[in-house]
């Protein structure tokens, strides 16, 4: 019988737990009451050991994000945090650790049920189904590493003090006096007409202000107010010469550690930098056609002529430029609920945990390039010792097969010198037999590896 593929046997395993019994076989897929030793109505006591406790029952391949976990150590885990707080020992979104479990039929606390275990209710858990699958025993996530995860922004004072009503940063309507790289941005743009998509486009080395007309006072306040707050606070912005040379395209483990903004104004905060920037959001309108456009297209040629025009819409957005690996929001935008005016605290907040962020990627590449250096250093290691030992077990057998030679030749020899004496008496040196056995010894003696003087000191014999 052929051997049957993993997924073959997943969705044998999944429609054996769905029809609850298994046709032609006594393995069943969800075991009774009786084999699991639940209560009466299929609930399971609560978990005696603590979060602490299970989180230790991950185990972690260094230098990797894959992390595993059995089972039954998933299924306590789950009910002991809410999936937030346990999704961060994995590196994974909630939402993903949720599907994990029920990939692996684990059962999870239902809506409401962490608000009620706080009010003191006393909740039932679901019993841990037996799939019977000795593959399903070991749970395996590959999360992603997340460095923003790893900064406590309650334990840094600066973020501290920007959660301060006397802190917040507050937006004039009526700006009298421009911080010189928001006045310089306003003064080039303002001469400028805007482009055939109705925005003005900021020339190279000034702020990234990617607006219409119409919003460009807006901008230009808001602008200000954060610049303003940055000096402030101790925080430098710069106009940068050098312009960032595609990142992305660096090898991953670079990323972060040569990380640069591709942004000419720049942000210096606990000596890393970041790029910002303001862009007007658009709505996609149905485009009117040219005259020629019109003609292209009755004649069933449409390539090149969009369906739709970007319209600009009034919202604005504010943008960080930072490594998207931290995990950390870099957008905050017009809403219903919001403006942009509103979230620049938020803005500095993001600011000071994405250099917090950096600095923990940073040392985490570093480990990860001395762990491959280290690896790659021994795996060297390794190939020179097996090269070693290969020509030594080379001149181990070609010698055990010279001394195994030899060894036959004297042999040999002596049943010869024995047998002619045994006919005809000793044997006669000078005769042709005599010559015969001394050059065979004398053979024997040049091909025996063991005999030789030299043999302590080349070292081609050891």
């Amino acid at each position: 019988m052929a051997e049957t593929t993993l997924a073959q046997r997943q969705t044998a395993m999944r429609e054996r737990i769905k029809n609850g019994h298994t046709e032609g076989t006594e393995n069943r897929a969800v075991i009774t009451k009786e084999e699991t030793q639940i209560s009466d109505n299929g609930t399971a006591p609560p978990p005696i050991r603590s979060f602490e406790e299970l989180v230790k029952c991950i185990r972690r391949r260094e230098g990797s994000s894959q992390s595993t976990i059995s089972r039954e150590d998933l299924y306590d885990l789950v009910w002991v945090a809410p999936l937030v707080d346990i999704a961060r020992q994995f590196g994974m979104s909630d939402v993903g650790v949720a599907k994990t479990c029920r990939s692996y039929h684990v059962p999870l606390p239902g809506r409401g049920y962490w608000a009620k275990l706080k009010v003191g209710q006393t909740l039932p858990r679901p019993a841990l189904p037996v799939t019977g699958e000795s593959w399903m025993e070991r749970v395996d996530f590959n999360g992603s590493f997340k460095p923003a995860s790893e900064v406590d922004a309650s334990e840094i004072p600066a973020v501290r003090e920007e959660l301060l009503t006397s802190n917040k940063i507050t937006v004039s309507e009526v700006t009298t006096e421009l911080h010189p790289i928001v006045a310089s941005a306003q003064r080039a743009l303002s001469r400028m007409k805007a482009q055939p998509d109705g925005f003005l486009s900021p020339p190279a080395g000034t702020l990234g202000l990617h607006v219409s007309p119409k919003e460009l006072p807006r901008a230009t306040a808001i602008a200000n107010a954060l610049i303003a707050a940055l000096d402030a606070r101790g925080y430098t912005v710069i106009i940068s010469k050098k312009a960032s040379d595609k990142p992305d395209e660096r090898r991953y483990w670079d990323r972060i550690a040569n990380w640069e903004p591709g942004t000419s104004v720049r942000i210096l905060i606990l000596g890393e930098q970041f790029g910002f920037g303001l862009s007007e959001l658009t709505d996609n309108v149905p485009r009117v056609s040219t005259r020629d456009e019109q003609r292209r297209i009755d004649r069933g040629d449409r390539y090149g002529i969009p369906v739709n025009d970007h319209v600009a819409n009034g919202n604005l957005s504010l943008w960080l430029d930072m490594p998207m690996d931290l995990g950390l929001r870099c957008t905050w935008s017009d809403g219903k609920k919001q403006r942009v005016e509103g979230c620049l605290n938020n803005f500095v907040i993001t600011l000071i945990k994405a250099a917090h962020a950096i600095k923990i990627a940073r040392a985490k590449e570093q480990r990860e390039r001395e762990q491959r250096a280290a690896e790659e250093k021994r795996r060297a290691e390794y190939q020179e010792w097996r090269y070693e030992e290969e020509k030594r077990i080379r001149r181990l057998d070609e010698q055990l097969t010279a001394w195994s030679r030899a060894e036959q030749v004297r042999g040999y020899a002596a049943a010869v010198d024995a047998a002619v004496a045994r006919a005809q008496g000793a044997v006669d040196a000078t005769s042709e037999v005599g010559k015969w056995v001394a050059w065979m010894r004398d053979y024997a003696r040049r091909l025996d590896p063991s005999g030789r003087d030299d043999i302590g000191r080349d070292r081609q014999y050891w």
